[in-house]
């Protein structure tokens, strides 16, 4: 839900992943649509400092409306430190995979 971080951190990953993986065309669109996203989500956080009119209704029609459109609203909050913590766990393993390939560390023995 606006959240800057998140969407950056998704781009950031995802573009470490993108330069130790290689190259793929599905790996392209990938990180321009994370691009996009991110992009997006920093228009949405300056355009609601300066909103004048109170933002759209949650939809409330069926179970479908509920998952897509309310459930974020209340799990984010709580589950935001979690994902950190998650986010944090995957781009250090994501850094330290980078390191070993563009160093060409030696393996354990």
């Amino acid at each position: 839900m606006r959240s800057i971080f998140a969407a950056a951190t998704a781009f950031v990953v995802y573009s470490a992943d993108f330069l130790v993986a290689g190259f793929s065309i599905f790996r392209v669109i990938g990180c321009i649509l994370l691009l996009a996203n991110l992009r997006g989500t920093w228009l949405s956080w300056r355009w609601r400092s300066t909103q004048t009119e109170p933002p759209p209704v949650p939809l409330n029609g069926g179970f479908d409306d509920k998952l897509s459109d309310q459930l974020p609203i209340a799990i984010w909050p709580i589950g935001r430190f979690f994902y950190y913590v998650v986010a944090a766990i995957d781009l250090a393993l994501v850094l330290m995979g980078a390191a070993s390939t563009f160093l060409k560390l030696p393996k354990a023995p």
